[in-house]
């Protein structure tokens, strides 16, 4: 069985001797692919609306999480204007959530998606949001919009 680095050693100069047919097939290959996206898409959207996910978050359930913990925005409106737990000052658990974020958004990022330095970060900072869960809420009791 090829490996990964032989099949791309092999494409490259592929595609260098042959620029128009390589073109063509990445053309194709992006065109084939929006329309599945296009297909995709709109069901997508509607199952997110209605339950909070959809499948296609499910094939990759914890890029999602992740993306909904860092990216959404949750641990930066709990970190700006708000209290922190008794343990900890404001500066400490703004440090805390800042932490959880980048790492979360580091690892929710498709560009990283086999980086295992990225996957082990993920998981240091999954276990650090583990164990401050039950202090993941706003206590300054005013609703906020983002």
């Amino acid at each position: 069985m090829r490996t990964l680095d032989e099949i791309v050693a092999e494409a490259d100069p592929w595609a260098r001797e042959h620029p128009w047919r390589s073109w063509v097939q990445g053309w194709c290959y992006r065109a084939r692919w929006c329309w599945v996206q296009l297909k995709r898409e709109p069901r997508h959207r509607w199952e997110q609306a209605r339950r909070g996910f959809s499948r296609m978050d499910v094939w990759g359930f914890d890029h999602y999480i992740a993306g909904v913990i860092a990216g959404g925005g949750s641990c930066d409106q709990l970190r700006i204007g708000h209290g922190h737990p008794s343990d900890m000052t404001a500066e400490e658990w703004e440090a805390f959530l800042e932490g959880i974020a980048v790492e979360l958004r580091r690892y929710a990022d498709p560009d990283n998606f086999l980086d295992a330095d990225a996957h082990a970060a993920d998981i240091a900072a999954t276990h650090r949001f583990a164990d401050r869960f039950g202090d993941m809420w706003d206590r300054s009791g005013e609703v906020t919009s983002g």
